[in-house]
């Protein structure tokens, strides 16, 4: 009798030991959101967009496609920049800011930023931009954003002050293409910026521009937002190859506390809520992205210790343009009223 109560006892607890391993080593399959956020990421492609916007700032003697592809590759030691720094009336013009744009004296800016004024040209006229790599948090794209954004700054103002509403109308349109080809949140962000500028120059010059509003998908950022989850899938993968190849002998602690799949499942459903509210900012919204970060159940400490810490990390915040869109919705009005 207490032979078999024992054995009764000792098969209760590998059965409890059993089921303990298992919740504590199990993790979850790629979720829907997961998977929809990378299938929204092309296959990468060759083209000289891409390297032109890296090389913006090469030297004037050099070749921006050629030194961008060569640094872009690291193929090439000698990835030298120009110092195209140069203090002008534009510096000091808040984001915008037409009447700032008239009156700022352009003839030095023009001549110094003669050379990446016209490399940038020929990337917004490009149609053709498309990533060159896989997404890959630990790739650093060297884009100089500020000369490209003083570019575009100097012009907005050049053609502003030249009363040349059709230059203004041409920059319009490369601009919205551009909205919907980058797949980096700053670019997004920025290009927005540009649009907004190009469009109050327009109703500065009292333009008779028929403007469409901006379509779903030049005002989406699922295509930014699904390149930014990839690349930290990426990076998030690679530990978990890092732990199979190199930390063998500690592979099961190693699962015991990471959970590759289950981390990246909550990023993904972070990331598809920012996507549905990418333009607001308000407390509400915010406030439950930073509830989220701190209320985890007390299991997913326990089972997913290092993935909770990354989310942590990882979960991006609402971006907050909701001023920059109503700012583009009026200058819109505005020019169609015009007509």
């Amino acid at each position: 009798m207490l032979k078999h109560k024992l054995t009764i006892a000792l098969s209760i607890g590998i059965l409890a030991i059993m089921g303990f391993a298992a919740f504590m080593l199990y993790d979850e399959p790629l979720s829907d959101d997961a998977r929809y956020l990378l299938s929204l990421v092309e296959e990468p492609r060759e083209n000289d967009a891409y390297y032109l916007l890296i090389g913006l700032d090469t030297d004037k003697e050099q070749d921006p496609i050629a030194v961008g592809k060569a640094c872009a590759h690291k193929q090439s030691d000698l990835c030298e920049f120009a110092k195209w720094d140069f203090e002008h009336a534009l510096d000091d013009c808040p984001d915008n800011s037409t009447s700032c744009f008239l009156d700022s004296d352009l003839t030095g800016a023009l001549e110094h930023y003669s050379v990446p004024l016209q490399r940038m040209k020929a990337f917004l006229a490009s149609d053709d931009y498309s990533p060159v790599f896989p997404p890959d948090i630990n790739r650093r794209t060297d884009v100089n954003w500020l000369l490209a954004n003083q570019m575009v700054r100097l012009m907005v103002a050049q053609h502003l002050q030249a009363g040349s509403a059709v230059e203004l109308e041409e920059l319009l349109a490369q601009l919205r293409a551009h909205l919907v080809m980058t797949e980096s949140s700053l670019a997004k962000v920025l290009i927005l910026n540009w649009t907004a500028a190009t469009l109050n120059a327009l109703v500065e010059l009292n333009a008779s521009t028929q403007v469409e509003p901006l379509t779903d998908s030049e005002r989406s950022f699922a295509r930014v937002f699904a390149y930014d989850f990839a690349s930290i899938y990426s990076s998030l993968n690679f530990v978990a190859m890092a732990q199979k190849e190199q930390l063998s002998n500690l592979n099961i602690l190693s699962r015991l506390i990471y959970k590759e799949r289950t981390t990246v499942n909550r990023l993904a459903k972070n990331y598809r809520a920012l996507i549905n509210n990418a333009w607001s900012r308000d407390d509400a919204l915010e406030g439950d992205f930073r509830s989220s970060l701190s209320k985890f159940p007390w299991y997913e400490y326990l089972r997913n210790y290092i993935g909770v810490l990354l989310i942590k990390v990882a979960t991006p915040y609402p971006i907050g343009l909701t001023s920059l869109e109503l700012e583009m919705t009026q200058a819109i009005e505005t020019l169609n009223r015009q007509r």
